[in-house]
């Protein structure tokens, strides 16, 4: 359980050929364990999270096909004991963790199912407390599920069913911030919504209400970048929100702030840690 903790983190760090390894010891022993018997909630919470984690590495290496595979796997792996009579928060949070994987992949590899995956993963989220934000960590699943959610509808041209679920995910995320600001997955939520929905502004040129979004994301990413330095994912995804932003200026005619927001992109580069997202 420690080497899959461990691997989630090496990847984050874009450390893939570490972070492979780690996963692949945990998965092989985690596995061996169930097929010789052992059904229980933690070794099938840990081997479903380990597999994840393998289809996340794939991912981030562009192998989008063979992620989606893996990550199947890892429903295959926790669905029944998740869907059968009162399972434990933890649990709960495990499937809504690897169905949002799923949704998430599915979603690259544009398959419509994501849709039903995510919403699997929100229902799983919200079944702990009913977002009565006892549980924060429960919540803040829910908004990264309704973050990825936004990202789906508006690959499929569903902008208004996009819109809804944007709103969900920053009620839910400003809950979580108030109560315990700083709260990791909460700022990734917020400025995970946030970039798609500015790009979604932008194009039905709403471009004042698309520079307010895409600032929201920004705050969000510098905010999860000082927390976590060494996170390649997240100081990918601050590019992206200045990539927005500087296409918003231009559209605005605002052709001086885009070429500054450019130039702040390139400094950034050199500020992240290298990985195959930056570099």
């Amino acid at each position: 359980l420690a080497l899959v903790r461990y691997g989630t983190v090496l990847r984050t760090q874009a450390r893939l050929g570490e972070a492979r390894k780690a996963i692949d010891e945990a998965v092989q022993v985690l596995g061996k364990m169930r097929d010789e018997g052992d059904q229980s909630e933690t070794t099938l919470v840990g081997l479903a999270l380990g597999i994840s984690t393998q289809a996340r590495i794939a991912s981030s290496i562009n192998d989008e096909s063979g992620a989606l595979a893996i990550s199947a796997r890892a429903v295959e792996t926790i669905r029944p004991l998740a869907t059968g009579p009162s399972p434990s928060a933890p649990l709960r949070r495990t499937f809504g963790e690897v169905m949002n994987m799923h949704g998430f992949l599915q979603a690259r590899n544009r398959q419509e199912a994501a849709v039903a995956s995510l919403e699997e993963a929100r229902s799983a989220y919200r079944a702990i407390d009913e977002l009565r934000m006892n549980d924060l960590a429960s919540a803040a699943g829910f908004a990264e599920s309704s973050s990825w959610l936004v990202q789906a509808y508006r690959q499929f041209g569903r902008n208004e069913e996009a819109k809804r679920a944007g709103r969900e995910a920053l009620d839910v995320a400003a809950k979580v911030l108030e109560k315990r600001p700083g709260h990791m997955q909460a700022l990734r939520a917020q400025a995970l919504t946030t970039s798609p929905l500015s790009a979604l502004l932008s194009s039905e040129m709403r471009l004042a209400e698309a520079l307010v979004t895409v600032e929201t994301a920004q705050r969000a990413w510098r905010e999860f970048v000082r927390l976590d330095p060494g996170n390649a994912i997240s100081w990918g995804n601050l590019g992206v929100s200045n990539f927005i932003r500087a296409n918003i200026e231009e559209s605005m005619g605002r052709l001086d702030d885009a070429a500054a927001t450019w130039r702040s992109t390139q400094a950034l580069v050199e500020r992240a840690p290298a990985s195959l997202q930056i570099r």
